[in-house]
């Protein structure tokens, strides 16, 4: 109880020779005597981190300082193997990182032991099972886990822990131009991916068209990078790996590990009962400490691939409202209510479907018109947000206050006439002439207006596909079993 591990990993791209090899552009090696030396003051640097810690709890130091337990793991895997022309998902990856792991360990318990010389060992050595097992004394009771890494992998523009990447390239909205909700469509991707592709293609503009093709088709992918001679293996990602790739490559790192490893065993969605119960059943057979399985599309709060169809998503992961353009057509009812005469404007997207709603009765300052104002708020939020109009509709009609009938229709109240007049324009083009003929149908007024060229970006639609950072409204994507943002980092579980 109260056990705690001061935790640090290094970046493995970063010990990737970036010389390339013969008869290719890419290709390194491992500098071995690079990463030993880091791997030593890794190891001295989280000793010296017990020490000055200052601890929530008194019990928490004292746990700490008997066992002085470290985690040094590793990131950049991922990017290392790019960099190497390596297939994640191959015997030579599997090999490496059975070669790395071992020597990474050997390297971390052996400068412990040197510590243990200077500084004694850990007060609990006696007592341990380090010490049943015949090592001699250490400064820690253990020296390596593998952390998921979000946020310092970001920080460190590597891959996190020895995940493969989730996407070759995607797009990001990420900066604001102005107060009118414009925004800026950044093309993002894995600087070992951009990289080898330049060292590749060689023509920075060829190299920007593959990775825009990458991130708006990752279904093609592999097509598009075998287009241009490029080895579709070497750019495998989460997604395209099976569940067993997933799982010996975490047990291979595993069997170096003194604490446990964090990895996701990605799944499609179309996986089955006994796929999950296969990789769960492998993951035990190699001797993983522990497993995440995640099934693609299985919780609410989840991206999609970068690319896919957005419409057919809606509903199975958060919503988060479009931004308005500055301009967008719409059509005014006017419904005859037991509290006067109610105007409803209904505005509708580039694709003819309804956008937002405003609804006007009597004079301004009444609470009939406060409260119509607040559902007229809340509709509009919803309908932005990709709520389909009939399942607003549902919820509005049949509201009763003060029925009336209005051109032989029974309006019941002032929600239930909002819910009337969406009703009638959700089948709706949207378009200029669609817009025309809902006027010509009843006398509707038109508020005339031009969708700028813009407004819904290259993807058309704009229908929020998928969680959203909370702190840079970036993509949320799953992995080591929680939330974390591709742009800035963010991660739900830290």
């Amino acid at each position: 109880n109260y056990g705690n591990c001061c935790l640090g990993s290094i970046n493995l791209d970063r010990h990737v020779s970036r010389l390339p090899s013969a008869g290719s552009a890419t290709g390194g090696t491992f500098d071995w005597d690079a990463l030993e030396e880091t791997v030593r003051t890794a190891v001295r640097f989280l000793d010296d981190v017990i020490e000055v810690n200052q601890f929530p709890l008194d019990r928490l130091r004292e746990v700490n300082l008997k066992t002085r337990r470290i985690g040094l793991g590793v990131m950049g895997w991922a990017d290392a193997l790019v960099r190497m022309n390596i297939p994640y998902d191959s015997e030579a990856a599997l090999e490496l990182a059975d070669e790395l792991g071992a020597f990474i360990v050997g390297k971390a318990w052996d400068e412990s032991a040197k510590l243990a010389e200077d500084r004694g060992p850990f007060p609990e050595y006696e007592v341990s099972a380090l010490k049943e097992r015949g090592m001699p004394p250490v400064r820690n009771s253990s020296v390596i886990t593998i952390a998921p890494t979000g946020t310092i992998s970001r920080l460190a523009n590597c891959s996190s822990g020895i995940e493969p990447h989730f996407a070759t390239a995607w797009w990001s909205n990420v900066l604001w131009d102005d107060q009118k909700a414009s925004s800026s469509r950044l093309l993002d991707a894995p600087a070992s991916v951009r990289e080898t592709l330049q060292a590749e293609l060689g023509d920075e503009d060829l190299v920007q068209g593959v990775l825009e093709r990458l991130a708006d088709g990752p279904e093609v992918a592999e097509q598009t990078l075998a287009d241009h001679g490029l080895n579709p293996e070497i750019f495998r990602t989460s997604m395209t790996i099976s569940a067993e790739a997933h799982v010996r490559m975490q047990a291979m790192w595993q069997k170096h590990v003194t604490n446990s490893v964090s990895k996701t065993i990605n799944l499609p969605n179309e996986a089955t009962l006994q796929d999950v119960k296969d990789a769960f059943l492998l993951a035990w057979e190699t001797g993983c400490k522990a497993v995440t399985v995640y099934r693609d599309g299985s919780k609410a709060m989840q991206v999609l691939e970068t690319g896919t169809d957005s419409a057919s998503v809606v509903g199975q992961h958060l919503l988060v409202p479009r931004q308005r353009p500055k301009s967008v057509a719409g059509v005014t009812d006017r419904v005859r209510t037991g509290h006067g005469n109610m105007y409803v404007n209904v505005t509708f997207d580039e694709q003819g479907h309804p956008f937002e709603v405003f609804a006007n009765l009597g004079k301004a300052g009444g609470c009939d018109s406060a409260q119509l104002e607040a559902i007229s708020r809340l509709v509009s939020l919803a309908l932005r947000s990709g709520i389909e109009p009939g399942q607003i509709i549902d919820h509005l009609r049949g509201i009763t206050c003060c029925p009336t009938w209005d051109e032989g229709t029974l309006v019941r109240s002032t929600p239930d006439a909002v819910a009337l007049v969406l009703s009638r324009h959700v089948t709706g083009e949207g378009t200029a002439d669609a817009v025309s003929a809902h006027a010509a149908e009843g006398g509707h007024e038109v508020q005339a207006g031009l969708f700028p060229s813009s407004a819904a970006g290259a993807s058309g639609r704009q229908i929020p596909s998928g969680a959203r950072c909370p702190k840079c409204s970036g993509y949320l994507i799953h992995q080591e079993g929680c939330l974390r943002c591709l742009d800035c980092g963010y991660t739900k579980c830290e």
